[in-house]
């Protein structure tokens, strides 16, 4: 979303934050369009700040996380959906935290939600447990062509 009065943007990207004292990328941006093309397969943080027609900055953003995929798949004709382990369920109060590991490069949604996977394919991931009780949470593993398991 743009910030009133901003005559440009300052984007920083690392792959380790908060460590931006020696970013891989630090550019100037006047539009929505920040060349990444030097960066490989792996996983990012950024951070953004306004510039004003002075080129003050403003206050940094929070860092995000991106990942930037290898645009080749292993195998286009695999059809055997992807590996999925959960190695632990934690119940906090309402909470239920799941780590495990699915294939690399899969892609993983649990109760609808995208899960955020590291380049080795671990997660962990916090649900909302509804209700009291017994309580069933959905983990859908897909590759990137789209293959799931059978439900």
């Amino acid at each position: 979303m743009p910030v009133d009065g901003a005559s440009g943007y300052r984007v920083q990207v690392s792959d380790r934050p908060p460590y931006y004292s020696t970013p891989l990328a630090d550019q100037r941006v006047n539009g929505g369009v920040l060349d990444l093309s030097p960066l490989g397969s792996g996983s990012y943080y950024w951070r953004v700040v306004a510039l004003d027609s002075s080129i003050r900055e403003g206050c940094w953003s929070e860092s995000r996380k991106f990942r930037i995929l290898s645009g080749e798949f292993k195998d286009p004709d695999d059809k055997t959906p992807p590996a999925l382990a959960i190695s632990e369920v934690m119940v906090v109060g309402a909470q239920a935290i799941v780590t495990g590991r699915a294939e690399p490069g899969a892609l993983l949604w649990i109760e609808n939600e995208r899960v955020d996977l590291d380049d080795d394919g671990r997660f962990t991931w916090v649900v909302k447990l509804r209700g009291t009780g017994r309580t069933k949470c959905t983990c859908s593993p897909r590759t990137r062509r789209g293959t799931r398991p059978r439900e």
